[in-house]
């Protein structure tokens, strides 16, 4: 499938012309220009046997070949409480989690990549907003990313902030992160070896300074009662 996938890509980036504008528009002009010379779309046609029915059938073909190719890119049209979707627009990146879908509209909790916030919506509409119509279920790469983002944020950081004197994990090992060098860089010792944070592919954060701080605060107030 995915070998056939590209045969036609190359086929269409071969034959078509580079047209500017809006392609749905061009196709759908030639589609009916075709129907009214001929009354057929679907190669039932017998082509005449010249250069021009050759142009014809050349023409026929390729629309044929892109519809398939939007078949097979058709947006998400259902969609699932307590699951992921993910669309562009302008070029960038949204996931969103369904919290809920009642009598055509749904709530949703949404990140958006690029600006690294969340947002929940309460009004989608299915099947109006560009959200819904653009888009398909998020891969297990975003929906890690949408899950490690909303870690992070439940504690008051941007994605993947580590600051001083946040406990976390690395390697199995836990660690509570030292003071920044003169280079800027936050550095944390595991297994007697330093390194920083820029170094590190898999860090989890279980709990910022803050958080350590009050905990310690709470241990002490209780133990003086």
């Amino acid at each position: 499938m995915t070998e056939q996938k590209e045969q036609r890509k190359e086929f269409i980036n071969e034959k078509m012309p580079k047209i500017h504008g809006d392609s749905k528009w061009y196709r759908k002009h030639l589609k009916e220009r075709l129907t009214h010379a001929y009354m057929c779309t679907d190669f039932s046609f017998d082509w005449p046997n010249s250069h021009d029915g050759d142009l014809l059938k050349l023409t026929n073909q390729l629309l044929l070949v892109l519809d398939q190719e939007e078949n097979e890119q058709k947006p998400q049209e259902t969609f699932e409480v307590g699951e992921y979707y993910s669309f562009e627009f302008s070029g960038k990146r949204e996931i969103f989690k369904v919290i809920s879908v009642s009598e055509g509209r749904m709530s949703v909790k949404s990140y958006k990549v690029q600006a690294d916030i969340f947002i929940k919506f309460d009004s989608y509409t299915t099947g109006n907003s560009i959200a819904v119509t653009d888009s398909k279920a998020a891969t297990a790469e975003e929906i890690s990313l949408f899950k490690r983002a909303e870690h992070f944020h439940k504690r008051g950081r941007k994605l993947d902030e580590i600051k001083p004197g946040d406990l976390i994990e690395h390697d199995g090992q836990l660690n509570v992160v030292g003071p920044d060098t003169s280079y800027g860089y936050v550095r944390v010792d595991v297994r007697g070896n330093t390194h920083s944070i820029a170094e590190m592919i898999e860090v989890n954060l279980i709990m910022t300074a803050e958080e350590l701080e009050a905990a310690a605060e709470a241990q002490k107030n209780s133990l003086e009662n």
